[in-house]
């Protein structure tokens, strides 16, 4: 099957390893060990990738375990599973029962258990400490280190929950595209309107208590859900930029302030040398995006944005 869709699509892929690549990045990516490198595909969406000709597409959201996400949104703040790696207690596991989300005030270790098992998180083999340092998860004996599995359940969670808190749940079909669009063609008018919209769209629930963290929540969640490749406090030489997106051509730094100055966030990125690291993809035709954003948390919008381009 694959390579009856490589040879009808060619002009899509670079190769036939490039799509093998594309299908792992998809629907692998399951470890159930700290101790092995081994992962395992889902085994519904891999079946259904290749029952469809092989089309990429979400087969996880229609499997309908996809609402867990909606339901514990409901409760509990969920920022850290969307902004990257997680850690959560042995503990948690071994004494799991599925009665705690009934309970309102079910920790965010149990939590962690019931996406583990779920299929929302999977088990890493190493991660990095508060220093930037690797952390081999095998080897720390009090907890376990999770993350997404993959790109299908990384989506999935992130568009019910942002689904959760969007004032019009239909309007983030309708503005994806074009968001995209603008990210991918390097028009920084065009994606600062698409991302005004976006967070004027979202309920005051969800900007509570630390608001620069929710920004950067809601902010990492979009880039997740449209499949895009985005890293969330991407360590540099200096330190670690908010976010960093790559779409082709084009490279975006941002870096986010609440209720401070966009200035400031842009002089962040060049003080803390952000743009060094990724000065290796630079190509004749390539552009790298500095931007700093600004949010007002009276008006819940952009307040300043500042930019510099390489």
């Amino acid at each position: 099957a694959i390579d009856k869709h490589y040879g009808e699509n060619r002009d899509r892929y670079g190769s036939r390893n490039e799509l093998v690549e594309r299908i792992r990045e998809y629907y692998d990516g399951y470890r159930f060990s700290p101790d092995t490198e081994i992962t395992v595909y889902n085994p519904v969406s891999i079946g259904r990738f290749f029952n469809s000709g092989c089309r990429f597409d979400n087969y996880w959201n229609k499997t309908g375990v996809s609402s867990l996400a909606v339901t514990l949104a409901s409760s509990y703040p969920l920022d850290a599973f969307i902004t990257g790696e997680c850690s959560a207690a042995k503990d948690a596991f071994d004494a799991f029962d599925i009665a705690f989300i009934a309970d309102s005030s079910m920790e965010e270790d149990n939590i962690a258990a019931l996406l583990y098992y779920t299929g929302y998180l999977t088990l890493c083999t190493d991660t990095e400490d508060e220093e930037g340092n690797k952390v081999n998860g095998a080897e720390d004996e009090f907890l376990y280190f999770l993350r997404f599995p993959n790109r299908e359940v990384a989506s999935s969670f992130a568009g019910n929950l942002l689904s959760r808190y969007a004032k019009s749940p239909s309007f983030l079909k309708h503005w994806f595209s074009s968001f995209t669009r603008a990210a991918a063609s390097g028009d920084e008018e065009a994606l600062k309107e698409k991302l005004d919209e976006y967070f004027s769209a979202f309920s005051y629930e969800l900007m509570g208590g630390n608001r620069e963290r929710s920004y950067h929540t809601v902010f990492h969640a979009i880039f997740i859900m449209a499949g895009l490749y985005a890293v969330s406090e991407d360590r540099g030489p200096a330190g670690r930029s908010d976010e960093v997106l790559l779409t082709g051509r084009h490279i975006w730094i941002f870096e986010l302030k609440t209720d401070r100055s966009a200035d400031e966030a842009l002089r962040q990125i060049e003080e803390k040398r952000y743009r060094e690291r990724y000065s290796y993809l630079m190509r004749p035709g390539m552009v790298m995006h500095s931007v700093g954003i600004s949010f007002s948390t009276s008006e819940r919008r952009i307040a300043g944005w500042k930019s510099a381009s390489l």
